[in-house]
């Protein structure tokens, strides 16, 4: 987290992922890798709710170019350990683009572990039509004690 947010101001969080192509199966593996990058503003707007948007670069591991990757979401928390979330994302560049809905569903185990699952769809027409997924995050603490 670059900054946390202070009532008026919201958190900015730098966010960087990468597939490992020699980590996957020869049935899913790319040809490079496929790092994300993604710059996310985030904002609490009420005692339960946070709303998120970000943006960033986006790379398949088939093709050396990036797509721009773009999400705007919203999130509820239900209660102290499941939250719900509806979200637009998608991907601009050089293939058609790929823009999708989806809600989910996230159960948190502590400060640094969640879990959860979501659904969606497509939205464009190369886009797919409909997904289910499982997902986890982790986090680590950068602090020293």
């Amino acid at each position: 987290m670059i900054l946390k947010d202070s009532g008026s101001r919201p958190s900015i969080i730098f966010s960087g992922q990468v597939a490992i192509p020699w980590l996957s199966c020869a049935a899913y593996s790319a040809e490079y890798y496929a790092p994300i990058l993604e710059l996310i503003v985030q904002q609490q707007t009420g005692s339960k709710n946070i709303v998120g948007i970000s943006g960033g670069l986006f790379w398949d591991g088939f093709s050396r170019a990036a797509d721009q990757v773009y999400n705007l979401n919203d999130t509820y928390q239900v209660t102290p350990k499941w939250s719900a979330t509806v979200e637009l994302f998608g991907y601009l560049g050089h293939n058609r683009p790929l823009n999708y809905a989806d809600a989910g569903l996230s159960y948190t185990i502590n400060k640094r572990v969640q879990f959860g699952c979501l659904a969606g769809f497509g939205l464009s027409s190369a886009a797919y039509t409909n997904y289910f997924a499982f997902n986890g995050t982790g986090g680590i603490n950068t602090r020293r004690r």
